[in-house]
């Protein structure tokens, strides 16, 4: 498919072409200054006549105010057309001299397109000026341009759209670089364009190298939702089965179970949801998931509610609904009480949460909190959701 961005998908990233020669409609804007404004009424009335006439008194102040406007205005663009030219050029030491100086605001919008130089970085594949970007401070690696892609949307089509060339690699790099330090999706139409495309060509590279990238280094609760929920949509596209695909996002969400606090733990199990209404070729693959689910979401403090208990047993076998039923009938251990409790009342992360406790805490309580004892579990050669009591 190569550069064809702008053929592709619905024009999905709008072509590179306008923004090397961005800025033309918002930045040439003519500023109305206060002795302008005035004057546009010199010949509406006597009466405004008159009052013109009493303002003639001021017109140097007004100049002046006017002539400030102006010189505040083409110092601004000179920065912001001099932050872009260095993007364009893929000048990193002239990047990192205006970033010290401070002399602009690196999030401004460079086009209008609304592409920071973030975005435009990512959409023209520099790397070194993308790292370069995401060491600066007060960067917003969230930004967002006239489409409402963010960073790691752009990144994503980029690298879908050049997964046939040269600059792949580059681009996967770039992706990488966005997840290490949490960037967010943020429209759902980049992934619903990468996704069902890649379904529909059975790009089965693509898709297990983005899945297992973002379970390698991604917390990210949206980017795991978008990903289930766009598999599961566009099912029918592919051909063949999405089992494989299933499974190897399932590690991704319990990646994310072992790290969530109780408002992250009640957007992932409803992001499960996803698993069960879609079709697996394999019932055991299903149950096999499943269980490892319930039993880590179980395990990380969720209760489960009579409504979701019948919707498990419709679509999974009974012994699963029964656990779930189980474990409000029988005593909850003090250990898996006060687990459940440290888990819901974090603030972040629950491994982050544990690092920044101002004491020690030994390592059998922390593999305690962090599910290690469901890991232990799940690693014996016979597995049964049955024989486990928390």
């Amino acid at each position: 498919m190569g550069n064809q961005q702008a053929n592709v998908g619905g024009g999905i990233l709008p072509s590179t072409v306008t923004c090397l020669y961005g800025r033309r409609r918002s930045l040439t804007r003519q500023k109305v200054g206060l002795y302008r404004r005035l004057s546009l009424c010199e010949s509406e009335t006597a009466s405004v006549n008159s009052f013109v006439g009493s303002v003639d008194n001021t017109d140097d102040e007004a100049g002046s105010i006017h002539s400030e406007d102006n010189a505040g205005y083409d110092e601004w663009l000179t920065d912001s057309q001099e932050l872009e030219n260095a993007i364009l050029s893929e000048n990193v030491d002239q990047l990192q001299k205006i970033c010290d100086e401070r002399r602009i605001d690196i999030n401004i919008e460079l086009n209008e397109k609304g592409e920071t130089a973030l975005i435009l970085s990512v959409k023209l594949s520099q790397i070194e000026m993308v790292k370069a970007l995401l060491l600066t401070p007060n960067i917003d690696k969230n930004s967002l341009n006239a489409h409402d892609f963010s960073p790691l949307d752009v990144a994503l089509v980029t690298a879908f759209d050049n997964r046939l060339e040269p600059r792949q690699t580059i681009c996967w790099e770039i992706i990488e670089c966005l997840l290490q330090v949490g960037a967010e999706p943020n429209n759902k139409d980049a992934m619903m364009y990468i996704i069902r495309t890649a379904l529909k060509y059975c790009d089965e590279k693509f898709l297990y190298r983005l899945i297992l990238l973002t379970k390698e280094l991604s917390y990210s609760i949206k980017l795991h939702e978008l990903l289930l929920q766009k598999l599961h949509r566009y099912q029918p596209v592919y051909i063949e089965s999405l089992d494989p695909f299933f499974v190897c996002t399932s590690e991704f969400t319990i990646k994310l179970l072992k790290n969530a606090n109780g408002r992250q733990l009640c957007d992932i199990v409803n992001s499960m949801r996803h698993y069960l209404e879609s079709y697996w070729n394999c019932r055991l693959n299903k149950l096999a998931v499943f269980q490892k689910l319930i039993l880590y979401a179980t395990a990380a403090g969720w209760d489960w509610t009579p409504q979701q208990m019948d919707f498990i047993n419709r679509v999974c076998p009974e012994m699963l609904a029964r656990w779930c039923a189980n474990q409000k009938k029988y005593p909850i251990s003090l250990s898996h009480l006060s687990r459940k409790s440290f888990r819901r009342n974090s603030q972040g992360q629950v491994a982050q949460t544990l690092k920044e406790l101002p004491f020690k805490v030994p390592e059998s309580l922390k593999d305690y909190i962090m599910l290690k004892d469901v890991d232990e579990f799940l690693s014996g050669a016979e597995i049964s959701i049955v024989d486990v009591r928390l």
